[in-house]
């Protein structure tokens, strides 16, 4: 078990810190979901990508519990979840509507109320995907903290995390294994 006070590895079952006193509560495993990366990107394609804010909310009591100074928020995936549900009404009205249907030359719908709706779709698609890329960093972020804090370290690569977001993240953590006093420790992470 590992003391909270001083990072110092006991025996389990220990009551006390062998180094600093402290008393040690047994704490709960902590234990990341495991989850096929293919079944995360079926289920990201089957809900309109509404699926990777819910990825994130299933995910967020664990991570904010991981050793690290970076939170996660309730509400920023709130906004994520309810910024695509918008964007999927605004395409699904212009569909059914019929503003994809009458087609100048230059491809743009006919309708100043469908370009006026395609502007907000894409802002609205730009201001989500930017949100959950932060949101990606900072799950970075918290792991490299937790692992740190436990002497060990974790490779996670920004640049996979920019091209492959949260299938990188769930790909990373299911690479990982819970180990005795909380931590995490798998393939690609090193003692230090």
């Amino acid at each position: 078990m590992i003391c909270k006070n001083c990072n110092k590895q006991n025996d389990d079952g220990a009551r006390f810190c062998n180094l600093c006193g402290a008393e040690i509560s047994a704490a709960p495993e902590l234990k990341l979901q495991k989850m096929p990366v293919i079944g995360l990107i079926f289920y990201a394609i089957i809900t309109f990508g509404i699926y990777i804010g819910v990825w994130f909310i299933k995910k967020i009591e664990i991570l904010n519990a991981l050793n690290s100074d970076t939170k996660l928020s309730h509400g920023v995936f709130g906004f994520i979840i309810a910024g695509l549900l918008v964007n999927i009404g605004i395409i699904l009205y212009l569909i059914f509507s019929g503003a994809f249907i009458e087609l100048e030359a230059d491809g743009l719908p006919v309708s100043q109320l469908a370009r006026n709706l395609l502007a907000i779709s894409d802002a609205l698609a730009l201001a989500v995907q930017v949100l959950i890329l932060i949101q990606a960093f900072r799950v970075r972020r918290i792991l490299i903290d937790h692992h740190r804090s436990l002497g060990t370290e974790i490779v996670i690569s920004w640049i996979a995390l920019i091209f492959f977001g949260v299938f990188y993240l769930q790909y990373k953590i299911n690479r990982l294994e819970p180990v005795k006093g909380g931590g995490l420790e798998g393939q690609g992470i090193h003692n230090t």
